[in-house]
């Protein structure tokens, strides 16, 4: 069974939200699930930055902070280097698993050209992965963006739909691994 969904929206919509739900059910189902999580880290009400989390093993690594010095920038936050690895390593495996799960591609996760070529090829020939993208990379990626929305369902997540699309990914991937 293929299955090839895409997630985007603002920022608090609930896209992530829907990709646990998802791995929760996947798993539950007897699927293999590999791929991340970009948890965004809050102290004391602050944002401080966003890590990068691997669903199979639950190892996490800093893919950005605040206020930190790095060649790679994205607004003000500095993007670590030992991010790009770890994200590389995560991906270059999720092709043998039954499904792969990426929250978020966007610009921080694409900084690494490593990391971008990764997820085109995974995009290009993986038949059943769920991905959340960042609402502008029509623009900033249109490679990558044609390939999400080209190869399957796209949906856009706000506060009011979020519950109903989840019931739409949730029928999607029951067929998914039985």
């Amino acid at each position: 069974m293929i299955a090839r969904i895409g997630l985007t929206g603002p920022p608090g919509s609930g896209k992530t939200t829907i990709v646990k739900k998802a791995v929760s059910l996947l798993t539950s189902r007897g699927c293999e699930v590999t791929g991340f999580y970009t948890p965004e880290v809050r102290v004391g009400g602050q944002r401080l930055g966003f890590q990068i989390e691997d669903i199979e093993t639950g190892r996490k690594v800093w893919l950005a902070k605040r206020n930190i010095g790095s060649r790679f920038r994205v607004g003000s936050y500095g993007v670590l280097m030992e991010a790009g690895a770890f994200m590389h390593e995560i991906l270059a495996r999720s092709l043998d698993s039954d499904f792969i799960v990426i929250d978020e591609i966007g610009p921080m996760e694409l900084v690494f050209s490593s990391v971008e070529m990764e997820m085109k090829r995974i995009l290009a020939i993986a038949e059943r992965f769920l991905v959340v993208y960042h609402r502008r990379l029509r623009n900033s990626h249109p490679e990558i963006f044609n390939l999400i929305k080209s190869k399957g369902k796209t949906f856009w997540i706000d506060k009011d739909n979020r519950d109903n699309t989840w019931k739409t990914v949730e029928t999607e991937l029951i067929s998914v691994c039985k």
